[in-house]
């Protein structure tokens, strides 16, 4: 997204375990823990990721309760005014079914994508997901399935490839 030209905003909102800040090589604070226990504007925070049009802003430090800093007020206004401020804000959350820390904000964000590893989640655990979503007023938009063998599909190629049907 960031690389078509749009202003992109990730925010590292998995407190717990963070990995962000990793995939890009930055320090995993000060960042967003810091700036909802009142340390400092978030604005100051945000970092470059080095790619152009894409930002972020980390987890920070490990807090003790996550789950009330990401349902507090201050974190809902982040939402709002990072909505404003960039073209997508893209929030990488902790699993739903594991801890409840994210379903204090989920109802703030326009979409949310689950993402699946193929193979690997059972589908009676996706429902429970999709369930406590739903229930916690989250707008589940669809799915990303990550790790998906190309020959699973019944094709023998080392390629990419689609397709479409009914």
């Amino acid at each position: 997204i960031a690389q078509a030209g749009s202003k992109v905003l990730v925010v590292d909102a998995d407190i717990r375990r963070p990995v962000v800040h990793k995939y890009f090589g930055q320090q995993q604070s000060p960042g967003l823990s810091e700036t909802l226990e009142g340390g400092s504007d978030w604005r100051e925070v945000v970092r470059e990721s080095g790619e152009p049009n894409l930002y972020l802003l980390t987890s920070g430090k490990t807090a003790e309760r996550p789950g009330e800093l990401l349902a507090s007020r201050d974190m809902g206004d982040l939402v709002r005014d990072a909505r404003d401020e960039y073209d997508f804000v893209l929030f990488d959350v902790p699993p739903v079914l594991a801890v409840a820390d994210a379903t204090g904000f989920l109802p703030e964000l326009d979409a949310i994508f689950m993402l699946c590893r193929a193979d690997a989640v059972p589908g009676a655990v996706i429902e429970s997901a999709t369930h406590r979503l739903q229930l916690g007023g989250g707008n589940l938009f669809g799915a990303i399935l990550n790790g998906v063998k190309p020959t699973r599909f019944g094709g023998n190629y080392s390629g990419y490839g689609y397709g479409y049907g009914y």
